[in-house]
This record gives C-alpha cells, sequence and structure tokens, in this order.
C-alpha cells in the first residue's frame, strides 16, 4: 500500500511548489503581456546527467533536480530553482557495497525513495531493507546511515 501512496505524496510536494507560480502566470493580461518579459523555460527543467554531483553523509552521490526559489516565480535566478514549499527534490546513487557515514538532520525532514538497487537503512536500534518502490521519511535529529547491499547502484530520490 505504502508502494503506490508514495508517488502521490511525491507529486503532492511538487505540486504544494507551484501555486505562487501559477497564480502570477494567470494574473496576466493581454493588455500587459510583455514578448521580453516571456519566462525562459529551459530555467525550470533539470536532467539529473546535466546537475553537478555533490556528495553528503560521506558517500552518497547526489544531484539536485529542483531546488528553492530565489525571487520572481516566473523568472528563476538559476536552473531548477523553482521550488517555494520544499528545499529541494534530489537524484541520489550509493555505490555497491557503500555506506553513509552515521548522519542526522536539524529542522528538516528527508523523504527518500527508491527507484532500484537494494539497501539497507539503520536507525539506533532498528533495521530496514530498501528495495524499488519502498520510500523511508526521516524526521529532525534521527542518526541513520544507508547501506547498499546488492550488486548495482542503490539509486533514490531524496524531498
Amino acid at each position: 500500500m505504502f508502494r503506490k501512496i508514495l508517488p502521490f505524496c511525491f507529486l503532492f510536494l511538487c505540486a504544494a511548489s507551484l501555486p505562487v507560480m501559477f497564480d502570477r502566470a494567470f494574473a496576466q493580461t493581454p493588455k500587459n503581456y510583455d514578448k521580453g518579459e516571456e519566462p525562459n523555460i529551459d530555467l525550470f527543467t533539470v536532467n539529473w546527467k546535466d546537475a553537478a554531483p555533490k556528495i553528503i553523509y560521506g558517500s552518497l552521490e547526489v544531484r539536485d533536480l529542483l531546488t528553492r526559489l530565489e525571487g520572481d516565480p516566473l523568472h528563476p535566478q538559476k536552473k531548477g530553482a523553482v521550488l517555494t514549499s520544499v528545499r529541494s527534490i534530489s537524484y541520489g546513487a550509493l555505490k555497491p557495497g557503500a555506506s553513509t557515514i552515521p548522519s542526522r538532520m536539524f529542522r528538516e525532514q528527508c523523504i527518500f525513495y527508491i527507484v532500484s538497487g537494494k539497501g539497507v537503512i539503520r536507525s539506533q536500534n532498528a533495521e530496514a531493507g530498501l528495495r524499488e518502490g519502498i520510500g523511508a521519511l526521516l524526521p529532525p535529529g534521527v542518526e541513520f546511515t544507508l547501506s547498499n547491499t546488492g550488486k548495482e547502484p542503490l539509486i533514490l530520490y531524496m524531498i
């Protein structure tokens, strides 16, 4: 059941970031439309392959797909900076046999949604298996580690 609900939660979080942008877009009338002010649509999308990789939690390679909006919703300052309610949506990969260092987030929570691969998430004395379609919600302050137990990269999305 969770496997069916998580994609809807993901879409809901993405959709929650769009009202400001749509309110402003639909508020324009043909009378005040200026072709020079048209939004650059290329700034609203990011291919994970084009996003710069960074390493977090010791060994998790992450590429930010969408990040927090700065300024005008119709004219983002940088590619993918369009979110209003979520800090970021990222693509992550953990190499086979790799584990993250014990980590925790402060003042924010994180959702991991597994796309492919196999692994384990550990927190204090608890452990849960990870595989395609599984999601994990990490509340603020909870220490955790991710481990890839498979022979292929553990691929996930992070919100």
